[in-house]
């Protein structure tokens, strides 16, 4: 497999000479989403053979994560063949919980300018309707949540579900009631969800997956 963090989403280049050259197998891969911040909550996987895997490691508070996801995945996913391994790992994992101003990123007086930059940078890639949120959640509950929908293959309706509900429609991925309704409408139950949001299996499952991550720089 390629393994992946996504910092800017224009990757296509890196993996068209990989992708000739792994054996082919079966894997599970997910149909391309729409562009933008209305795109539907998908609830089909396909299977089908893939000569290439790409792991990918994204956080749901990432914003070339959310345009890549959006655009490039997709478009490289059909081109090259790819199947897609998301691995969720923490951006941010010094966040506390209740999370911290973007402030703590950014100095005030420059937020205006990063957010247009953002949004610019989106609409480059066909991706509108984006709002930076002021705030940045601690997102291992979230990603804990991630590894229950895996379990369940609801993954991929659940992290369009979380990154919508972040980045277009003002959700906090942190409060219970909103990672409910995330979870609902991606296809798990909100009790399940909530359970799983604190569970300490599902927190070392999210922890091994950051190490991995780190391994791999």
């Amino acid at each position: 497999s390629i393994p992946v963090k996504v910092g800017s989403p224009d990757g296509k280049s890196r993996f068209a000479a990989v992708a000739q050259h792994a054996q082919p197998r079966e894997y599970r891969i997910h149909p391309p989403r729409p562009s933008g911040c209305h795109a539907a909550i998908g609830d089909v996987e396909s299977t089908r053979m893939s000569s290439t895997v790409l792991r990918l490691y994204s956080d749901f508070v990432c914003p070339f994560c959310f345009i890549a996801e959006h655009s490039t995945l997709p478009r490289l996913r059909d081109e090259f063949d790819l199947s897609v391994e998301w691995c969720g790992f923490e951006l941010h994992p010094g966040t506390p919980r209740g999370g911290m101003p973007l402030s703590a990123l950014f100095p005030p007086a420059r937020l205006p300018a990063v957010r247009a930059h953002m949004q610019q940078f989106a609409a480059r890639f066909g991706v509108t309707g984006m709002n930076h949120p002021d705030h940045i959640p601690n997102t291992r509950r979230a990603l804990a949540i991630a590894e229950l929908a895996r379990d369940h293959s609801r993954l991929d309706p659940f992290r369009e579900s979380a990154m919508v509900g972040y980045w277009c429609e003002g959700l906090d991925l942190e409060k219970n009631d909103d990672l409910r309704v995330i979870a609902e409408r991606a296809g798990l139950g909100g009790g399940d969800a909530l359970s799983a949001a604190d569970d300490p299996a599902f927190h070392a499952r999210v922890g091994e997956r950051q190490a991995d991550a780190r391994r791999h720089g």
